[in-house]
């Protein structure tokens, strides 16, 4: 009978082991899917900061094309024209400030979303182990307690 407890036990250890290294496997999946997405989102950013600065040179190479123009123009068409271009220029630099402010609001609230879950992960990992191994100590010492009479 106290074999059979004992057996008992020690298939509850195992099958408890087993849950617990299929838990970490489930936490280690999740970790890489999270770190997957955290990857995504960098190259989000940096496509993003890439888009900025070709945003730049853009604007730089409308800038020395407007000069060139007014160059050639009669006084009151070179002020038209600028003053339609300058109009221009700001719609495009507003939008373009707009997307590039929604688009690192966003990318702010994914990396917060994603550090938090990836530091939620860690936690439960760490947690479940502490567990693990205080639930293991615990059926030793129960164990030795049950033969020591």
């Amino acid at each position: 009978m106290q074999h059979s407890g004992k057996s008992d036990r020690i298939m509850k250890i195992e099958r408890e082991e087993r849950e617990c290294a299929a838990s970490i496997q489930r936490n280690k999946d999740c970790l890489a899917v999270l770190e997957k997405q955290l990857a995504a989102i960098r190259v989000q950013q940096e496509n993003a900061k890439e888009l900025k600065e070709e945003e730049a040179r853009l604007m730089e190479e409308e800038k020395k094309q407007r000069e060139a123009e007014e160059r050639n123009l009669l006084q009151v068409k070179r002020a038209q024209q600028a003053a339609a271009r300058e109009h221009h220029t700001n719609q495009i630099r507003l939008k373009a400030r707009r997307e590039a402010k929604e688009l690192q609001g966003e990318l702010a609230i994914d990396m917060k979303i994603l550090e938090a879950l990836l530091t939620e992960t860690k936690n439960e990992k760490k947690k479940q182990f502490r567990e693990r191994v205080s639930f293991t100590r615990s059926s030793r010492l129960h164990e030795n307690i049950l033969t020591s009479k």
